[in-house]
């Protein structure tokens, strides 16, 4: 009886192949890198916009609550200090004190200049005999970043006329006339790509200023 051996012949890898093989690999790995990287970013972006949109928001009814509450100041002077498309400035008593109103503006600061891109809230406490408010005593913080209104106005001003329809009071705006404040706020983290700006609106009845109103 005749035993045959059987001899199996067995390939290795060339080196060749080992490259070509690794070559995939990394290009598969970078595409899922890519991808991984591509999502955490819109991830830290769409978190990001989600926490100004909150932030807007507050800083709007921040807005609304002290503006509605807007009164003459400690020396006498009218309600309404300023009122532009990127700055308001009212007296209102906004620390619930007994020392009455303080100066409250509201503003964006110009084009090139530092924070262009934040609401910034600066409060100024009124002080000595005869009352008046210093600049220097001026205390300022930022409520909301990545405002990126461009030609949108951030405020504008109507009077007692205004129906609905009605256009905004022309600049210069005669503070006496203001009976009510619009205001828009457009905040994009990342303007230009995705996701899409935040828009958020309101209007505020100046409830101490009524005479303004012939009620």
């Amino acid at each position: 009886m005749k035993i045959r051996k059987c001899i199996t012949k067995q390939n290795g890898i060339s080196l060749a192949e080992l490259l070509i093989v690794l070559a995939v690999l990394w290009i598969v790995l970078g595409a899922v890198y890519g991808l991984l990287e591509v999502g955490f970013v819109n991830y830290q972006v769409g978190e990001g916009q989600m926490d100004d949109q909150i932030n807007v928001r507050l800083a709007m009814d921040r807005m609304v609550e002290e503006l509605r509450e807007a009164r003459e100041a400690n020396n006498g002077a009218f309600a309404i200090a300023k009122a532009e498309t990127d700055t308001i400035t009212v007296y209102a008593d906004v620390d619930s004190s007994s020392s009455g109103a303080e100066r409250v503006r509201y503003f964006v600061p110009d084009e090139g200049e530092a924070n262009e891109h934040e609401l910034r809230r600066g409060v100024t406490p009124a002080s000595g005999d005869p009352p008046a408010y210093e600049d220097s005593d001026e205390e300022v913080t930022t409520v909301a970043k990545y405002i990126e209104n461009g030609n949108e106005d951030i405020f504008t001003y109507f009077s007692q006329d205004y129906k609905g329809g009605e256009d905004p009071l022309p600049s210069p705006v005669n503070l006496v006339d203001v009976t009510l404040i619009r205001m828009r706020l457009i905040v994009d983290v990342n303007p230009g790509e995705l996701p899409k700006e935040i828009d958020v609106k309101s209007s505020v009845q100046l409830r101490n200023l009524k005479s303004n109103l012939g009620d």
